[in-house]
Order: C-alpha cells, then sequence, then structure tokens
C-alpha cells in the first residue's frame, strides 16, 4: 500500500511532463537557445521518472533488484541525478550571463565551456554509481539505496548548491543597470532552486521518501512558465526585432539625410557655376553654353532623386506624420506657380492659374505635403510635355466648417494609354520606359503622391490621351479657418461665387529686381566653394559683401559692431552651427539684421520650423539666382512694410486688443514692446542661468516676470506656455520643465524677432 502511495509522486509528475511536452512539440514556437536548455532538462527528467518507477517496479513489486537488470535500472536512476543537476548548473550560468536574451551564438558557446567545466564531476560521480557495489533496503513500506554511490550524490550536490546561489547573487549586483530585473528572475531562479533541494535534504533526512525528481518536475514548470514564459519570450523577441529594425531604419535615415546633405552642397556649387557659364552664352562657344545647360538639368533630376529617395524611406519606415497648421492655399499656389514658370525656363510651354473666387483665405490642414503633392504632378507636367501648356486649377466647395477642395493640372504633354493609368502610382513604375527614356526620374514622384493623399483622406483621378495630354485631379477636404480675408468683402468667398479667376504670374528674370539700394550682405558658410557660388548669384544686385567661416565667427563680426543689411547663414557649419548662432546673435541688444537660412538639409516642414525660430526666411541648397532674388524682395520689402504694421503683430499672434485693455494707447503699447526688447537679452540669460544650475526657484521668478510681460502685450500662446511651465516649476516637476524649457525660449526669441522687424 506504501509503494502505491510512494509510486502516485513520480506517476503523477510523468503524466503531466508527457502532457506538457506533447503540447510543446505539437505547436508553433520560438527555438530559443535558453528555452531548449529548459526543455532539455525536462526530457532528462521524464527519462528520470521512468526510472524511478523502474526502480519500484524492481523493488516493490517484481523483487528483480539483484538480477543485472534490475541493479542497471537502480544505478541509472541513481546516475540521472547528477547529470541533471550538470544540465541545472549549465542553465544558470547561462541565465546569469551577460548575453542571456541577447546573442544565442555567444551563449551557446558560454554554455559549452560551462559543461565542459562542471562535467569532471559528473563522469566521477556516474562512475561510482556504476562501478560501485550498490546497498538497498527493500523491505516494505520502505525501497531505498544507500552506500558509496549515494554519498557521492549529496557530496556533490553539498558542492553545486552554493554555486547556484552565490551565481545568482554575483550577477544581481555585477549588472547595476539590469539590477532590479535580474533579482527578480534570480529570486525566481533561487525558489525553484530551493524546492528542488528540499526534495533532496528530504532524501537525505528520510531516505524512503523518493520525492526528488517529482521536484525536479515543479522546479522545471517553475522555470518554464515564470523565468522561460514562451509568451514573454515571444513579445521580448517582438520586442528586439523591432528595436533592432528601428536602429537599422534609423541608420539608414541617417545615411540617407547624410548622402542628401553631402550630394546637395557640392550641387550648389555645380549649379551656381553653371549658370555663371549661362550668363556669358554671348562670348562662350555654343557648345560651352548647351553643356551648362545640361549640367542644370541632370543637377534637377538629381536633386529630386534624392528628395524622392528621403521620402521613399521615409514612407516605407512609416515615419510621415501629417502635420496641420493654418495657412494661405493661394499664397501657396502661387509660390509653386512661380516655382514651375522657373522651371520651364525658355521652353514653348505656357503656364496657366485659375484660382475660384471662394477658396478660403485661411485653411488647416499639412500645407507641406499638400504643397509636395500638387509639385509632383506639375513636376511630372512638365517633364513630359515638350510644348503647347500646363493648366493649374484650384476650386472648392464649402460648407460651415470644411472646404471640399478640387485641384487639376492639365497639361498637352505625351499622355498615357489607359491600360497604364493604373500602373501610375506603382513604386519604380516608368511607363513606356524606351519611349520616354529620354526623360529622367525614378518613378516614385506619383507613388509619393498617391500614399500623401491616402494619409490625409484625399483621392486622385487621372484622365488622358495620348498625343493630346493629361488632366490629373486631386480632391481633398481641409478645415476653414477663416472663410474670407478681415480685410475684405465676405461676399467674395460665399458659397454661390465659385467664379474661377485667371492669375498672371510674372516670368521672374533678374530684370525684375525690385532692391535698388546699396545693402550690405555676411555670408556665412564653412565650405568656401559655396560662398564663392552665394558671391555669384548676389553679383548682380550690387552688394557690398563680406564673408566668414562658421557661427562663432558671425557672432564676433556683429561684437564688433559691424553692421549689415542681411546674413546669409549656412545651417551646418563646424565650431557654431547656424541655429545656435542665431540664438546667440538675438541675445545681443538692439540686434535686427535679418537672417536667411541657408541649408542643404531638406526635411518636411523645414521652411515653417526656420520660420518659428524667427529666421527672415529659407532657402534650399542647391539654390540658383532667381531663388536668392525672389528672398531678397520678399526680406527687404516685407522689412519696410512691416514697420509700424499693427496687423504683421496681429498676424504673428499678437492680441493688441488685449494689451490695449490694460495699456489704454497704442503708445503705450509700443513703449511697452521696446521696454521688452531692450530686456529680452538679460531676462533670456538668467533663465538660462537659472536653468542650468538647476535653482528652480530663481527660475520660477524669471518665468513670472515673462508671464507678466505676455499679458500686457496680449501674447497669447506664450502666456500659455508660460503658465504651464510656472506651475511645474512651483512643483518641482524637473523633467516637465526640462522637457518644456526650449520650446518657451524659442517662442519668446520669435517674438523678439517680430518685435525688432515691427520697431
Amino acid at each position: 500500500m506504501c509503494a502505491l502511495i510512494y509510486i502516485g509522486f513520480p506517476l503523477t509528475a510523468l503524466i503531466f511532463m508527457s502532457i506538457f511536452l506533447g503540447i510543446y512539440y505539437s505547436k508553433k514556437r520560438i527555438n530559443l537557445f535558453e528555452n531548449k536548455i529548459v526543455i532539455s532538462m525536462m526530457l532528462v527528467n521524464v527519462v528520470g521518472l521512468l526510472l524511478e518507477l523502474g526502480c519500484y517496479l524492481v523493488m516493490a513489486f517484481l523483487k528483480i533488484q539483484d538480477t543485472f537488470v534490475g541493479m542497471f535500472i537502480l544505478k541509472s536512476y541513481i546516475a540521472y541525478i547528477p547529470i541533471f543537476n550538470w544540465l541545472l548548473t549549465g542553465y544558470i550560468f547561462v541565465l546569469t550571463n551577460g548575453n542571456y536574451g541577447n546573442n544565442e551564438y555567444a551563449m551557446k558557446s558560454y554554455f559549452n565551456k560551462v559543461m565542459l567545466v562542471f562535467l569532471p564531476i559528473v563522469l566521477v560521480v556516474v562512475g561510482i554509481t556504476y562501478i560501485v557495489p550498490l546497498q538497498y533496503v527493500s523491505e516494505a513500506p520502505k525501497f531505498y539505496t544507500y552506500g558509496t554511490c549515494t554519498t557521492a550524490i549529496f557530496y556533490s550536490f553539498g558542492l553545486l548548491f552554493p554555486i547556484w546561489i552565490g551565481r545568482c547573487i554575483y550577477s544581481t549586483f555585477k549588472n547595476k543597470a539590469r539590477k532590479e530585473i535580474n533579482a527578480r528572475i534570480y529570486l525566481l531562479l533561487v525558489g525553484a532552486v530551493v524546492v528542488a533541494s528540499a526534495g533532496g535534504l528530504t532524501q537525505f533526512v528520510d531516505r524512503s521518501i523518493l520525492i526528488l525528481t517529482t521536484a525536479h518536475s515543479i522546479m522545471l514548470t517553475l522555470i518554464y512558465f515564470t523565468i522561460e514564459n514562451p509568451d514573454l519570450k515571444m513579445l521580448n523577441q517582438l520586442n528586439l526585432a523591432m528595436a533592432q529594425t528601428e536602429k537599422s531604419n534609423r541608420a539608414k535615415e541617417d545615411f540617407l539625410a547624410s548622402m542628401s546633405h553631402e550630394i546637395r552642397t557640392p550641387l550648389n556649387a555645380i549649379v551656381g557655376f553653371s549658370e555663371d557659364i549661362q550668363e556669358h552664352r554671348d562670348v562662350l562657344p555654343q557648345e560651352i553654353v548647351e553643356d551648362a545647360d545640361y549640367i542644370i538639368e541632370a543637377s534637377k533630376v538629381l536633386v529630386d532623386i534624392v528628395g524622392n529617395i528621403l521620402d521613399i524611406n521615409k514612407l516605407d519606415a512609416n515615419e510621415i506624420r501629417i502635420t496641420e497648421t493654418n495657412y494661405d492655399l493661394r499664397k501657396e499656389i502661387d509660390s509653386l506657380a512661380k516655382a514651375a514658370i522657373a522651371t520651364i525656363g525658355e521652353r514653348p510651354i505656357e503656364f496657366k492659374l485659375n484660382i475660384a473666387s471662394n477658396v478660403p483665405y485661411e485653411l488647416y490642414g499639412d500645407k507641406v505635403h499638400i504643397k509636395q503633392i500638387i509639385n509632383n504632378i506639375i513636376s511630372n507636367a512638365i517633364k513630359y510635355t515638350d510644348e503647347g501648356s500646363i493648366e493649374l486649377s484650384v476650386m472648392a466647395a464649402n460648407n460651415m466648417t470644411d472646404s471640399d477642395l478640387t485641384i487639376s493640372i492639365k497639361d498637352t504633354g505625351k499622355g498615357i494609354k489607359d491600360e497604364d493609368i493604373s500602373k501610375l502610382f506603382t513604386k519604380f513604375e516608368r511607363l513606356d520606359a524606351p519611349i520616354n527614356s529620354t526623360v529622367s526620374g525614378t518613378g516614385l514622384g506619383l507613388y509619393i503622391t498617391k500614399s500623401l493623399l491616402d494619409m490625409m483622406g484625399g483621392e486622385i483621378e487621372v484622365k488622358s490621351e495620348v498625343g493630346k495630354g493629361s488632366i490629373f485631379t486631386v480632391t481633398l477636404r481641409q478645415t476653414i479657418r477663416e472663410l474670407s480675408n478681415p480685410n475684405e468683402n465676405i461676399e467674395d468667398a460665399l458659397l454661390d461665387k465659385t467664379v474661377m479667376k485667371e492669375i498672371k504670374i510674372e516670368r521672374p528674370t533678374l530684370e525684375n529686381v525690385k532692391i535698388k539700394s546699396h545693402k550690405k550682405v555676411l555670408i556665412v558658410d564653412d565650405n568656401r566653394m559655396n560662398i564663392k557660388v552665394a558671391r555669384k548669384a548676389l553679383q548682380d544686385f550690387s552688394f557690398d559683401i563680406d564673408e566668414c567661416y562658421d557661427g562663432l565667427q558671425c557672432l564676433d563680426k556683429i561684437k564688433l559692431g559691424n553692421e549689415y543689411d542681411l546674413i546669409l547663414m549656412d545651417i551646418m557649419m563646424p565650431n557654431m552651427d547656424g541655429e545656435t548662432a542665431f540664438k546667440e546673435l538675438n541675445k545681443i541688444p538692439d540686434f535686427k539684421i535679418p537672417v536667411l537660412a541657408v541649408t542643404a538639409d531638406v526635411v518636411d516642414g523645414a521652411e515653417d520650423r526656420y520660420s518659428d525660430m524667427g529666421f527672415a526666411g529659407y532657402i534650399a541648397k542647391p539654390f540658383n539666382k532667381l531663388q536668392i532674388q525672389d528672398k531678397l524682395n520678399d526680406i527687404f520689402e516685407d522689412e519696410l512694410s512691416n514697420k509700424g504694421n499693427i496687423e504683421y503683430l496681429r498676424k504673428n499672434g499678437f492680441d493688441i486688443d488685449s494689451g490695449l485693455k490694460i495699456l489704454h494707447t497704442i503708445e503705450n503699447y509700443n513703449e511697452t514692446l521696446k521696454l521688452f526688447l531692450d530686456d529680452l537679452p538679460q531676462s533670456l540669460d538668467k533663465i538660462e542661468k537659472w536653468k542650468a544650475e538647476d535653482q528652480i526657484r530663481y527660475y520660477w521668478y524669471e518665468i513670472y516676470a515673462v508671464r507678466m510681460n505676455s499679458i500686457y502685450l496680449g501674447l497669447t500662446k506664450l502666456k500659455e506656455m508660460v503658465i504651464n511651465q510656472e506651475e511645474k516649476a512651483k512643483a518641482n516637476d524637473i523633467e516637465y520643465v526640462n522637457n518644456h524649457h526650449q520650446e518657451i525660449i524659442d517662442e519668446i526669441v520669435r517674438i523678439g524677432n517680430v518685435i525688432k522687424n515691427y520697431l
């Protein structure tokens, strides 16, 4: 009866382990090395359970313990114990190794070394087991073995147990970065080992209670469903794979961005010097002038290819984000039309622009990507149109909150076959490649266009006839911010006033230069070749040009009293980059020089970002003379038109009416603006100083002063930002303060630049 009671432990464990292993091998699983070790231990444990049952069968039922077969079964069960402990030792060392869960090859190598180190112990104990005679007790109700064999087992366990525990404790404190996680894992492991050890110690106290193998089963079950939990392992593997993918994507993106910068910088010189050759077409051989034309066209194609590759990489990595802002669609369409006419150049193509009178004055949406969509379609039309016309039309259907825009681009180009229209938006697809071999491109532009429209909930439709041309129609819903210009009659924007107005776009030429007065310009760029290109681009304007080679030199020139009407600031420079230099310049009292950002880094929203920082404008490399002229006209015209212009302040977020309620007269308001501007450098220095020194109380005092000024001047956005920062500073929420500090500094600097332009 007692034999039946004792046999119940290994029998139950055997049934459980058999079912578990059957389920494990019948379903899909991740084959991690550490999982394989645990499963191997489970298989060895099943063998041990079978041998233990065999021992009961040999001694209690068949009574054949003195036969060769009976003695072999008894000794094999005893040999199972050091073999299992050997595997457990290897697992513990792998689990506590620094490469656990990361480098499988390193783990395998480490495991094999550990197994070799402890192999002599196993061989000695197993050798003693099979060589030395075995004593046993086989009288009901007690059945057990004893003698030199079992003594060797207990001594080997006494050697290994402190090694297991010591290894766990040592590894917990060694890896401080993962100390908390390791502590939890090793606590579970120690608990599991103690459970198994308890079985062994029980047998040491009472040899007739044979529960060691069952204790092994319990220990392995605990390990598998906690430390080696397959679901958690799979999640960890997925997280690791995602992290590696993100790292790879970041590396690829950084490489492509760097490649773009490195390509655009020399292209700036190539385009600039080629344009200079074109300027002398009257005195140079025709062949040289034609070569310069081809160089410029090839450079434009290369710039488009680089831009498209960057965009496609971001699309594939799901890194393009829809960023919505307020914008004036008419103004953006006008700039796109000017750029298109400049691209057409002297080709016999007429560009027409029609904008319906009911197109809202101000919309809310992703201005950057909407411009990219329209520009991609226009560029495509220019590529495939040799002569005739390209017509851009914008219409709107408005309700109280939204505007359904319809933007169409019609050309008289080569046209598209009906069966090829569906292929237009396929990545890297170019239609009739042999026929269009003279047209450069990658076949990415329209794929990017369709992808962006899908992200914004828009649609694109194509109608085309071979030999006659194509019509691309984009439909897109945008939120209305202002239906009409506040300074115009609102009836012009009503729903039923959908009158198409043709807008004449003046073809840009260098004869259109509006800047007549003598100006002094500082060019800041670390690349002397780019400085020469900029000098040539400005040579027709009769400017007095100075140059320097990084942000620090620029600061020194301004601090020494040099006066300029404009600074062309490259962004990526050694010693001090353009953005840092601009921030430092704005800390100089009475600094009012407009700064134009010049960069080879072309990213989504770059123009808006530099505008928000306070730059007077943004121009991407490579640039040409017409682009420089356009920017200079805008800067110097704005410089004159913004002086004392209240609407300019309103446009830049100043709530004048709120300020006048406190200050009563515009004279008082302007005087307060001047005081704010005079105190700005010192105020910024104090804020930065207290922030750097973690003097949160003094930092809060300065932030409070900014809040009061924002109330007097009607700076609603700054006031809201500062109130939040002030509350968090008072609550000593350092993390929030650190995360939002730079946003406030940038907004204060932007406001300072607006006030400079106004005063």
